[in-house]
């Protein structure tokens, strides 16, 4: 994976964790929050 990818997961694996919420999650990528649930699901389904 490259850098961006990882850090990607690592704000979403915290929005799973329940540590951050959505909000916080779309303010730190920079993607839309329909995005972030897609992103979220995705790595809930299928992982890293």
């Amino acid at each position: 994976m490259a850098k961006k990818e990882l850090d990607r997961y690592g704000i979403i694996k915290n929005l799973i964790d329940g540590k951050i919420n959505g909000t916080d999650a779309f303010k730190q990528v920079g993607i839309s929050i329909r995005q972030i649930k897609r992103l979220k699901a995705k790595i809930i389904k299928l992982g890293p």
